[in-house]
């Protein structure tokens, strides 16, 4: 069978914070020894600003190593659709955590792959989404062929 999407499970997908940074389990394989998860982050740029960024990560358990996918396309390749959508719910939910745990003034974020068809970019509007309603102002200029967004927080008067 290959890959088994635990997301939305509350008692397997419970999410955990760590420093600046959400982890949470999504998923295994029932044939071979690997776990996956997503993990919600940030980092800092060049210029010192923050940048979100999420990805899935797979971890090989019987050579240690993983791999990280950063691009909803190669998901696809083995998740279908309906565990897409629980993984999409659960960063979603990260984020939201993620942004009442440590709320930084200004945070950037790009997609990873350029030139997303729309339904491509469904998940990455509804995070924006999330910082607006955590208080964030966002700005969707274009960077390099792909999406990009700037948030700011607002500030407690503009309410």
């Amino acid at each position: 069978m290959g890959f088994v999407c635990t997301a939305g499970n509350a008692e397997k997908s419970e999410p955990q914070l760590i420093g600046d940074s959400v982890v949470v389990p999504i998923g295994y394989d029932d044939v071979a020894p690997r776990s996956y998860s997503l993990l919600i982050a940030f980092d800092r740029t060049g210029g010192g600003d923050e940048e979100f960024f999420f990805c899935m990560i797979e971890a090989n358990h019987d050579d240690n190593t993983e791999t990280r996918y950063w691009s909803g396309l190669d998901v696809a390749r083995f998740a279908p659709e309906a565990d897409r959508k629980l993984i999409r719910t659960t960063l979603l939910a990260g984020t939201e955590l993620l942004l009442r745990h440590k709320a930084p003034q200004r945070v950037f974020c790009c997609t990873h792959d350029s030139h997303l068809p729309e339904k491509a970019l469904t998940k990455h509007l509804l995070v924006a989404r999330i910082f607006e309603t955590c208080g964030y102002i966002v700005a969707q200029p274009l960077f390099l062929g792909k999406y990009s967004w700037w948030m700011e927080r607002r500030d407690e008067g503009s309410h």
